[in-house]
């Protein structure tokens, strides 16, 4: 089971793999106060031509430059 449950990307396994991996990436991460889904993921209407909008909202400039530092 995904730890990251999204009903747009349930029926779409690319697109959800990629997700999933996108949100353990960050989660738990110092610095990380939140994500959000924009596009057709947030409306639900995603389909297997469809990209990933994905944000990450960071604590401050510091924070950012970590995870960017981290990121390979």
């Amino acid at each position: 089971m995904d730890p990251f449950r999204i009903a747009a990307t349930r029926r779409l396994p690319d697109h959800n793999a990629v997700l999933q991996t996108i949100l353990s990436f960050f989660k738990g991460t110092p610095g990380v106060t939140g994500c959000f889904l924009g596009g057709s993921t947030a409306a639900n209407r995603m389909d297997e031509d469809s990209d990933l909008d994905i944000g990450i909202a960071m604590q401050d400039a510091a924070a950012m430059e970590a995870v960017w530092q981290r990121r390979w």
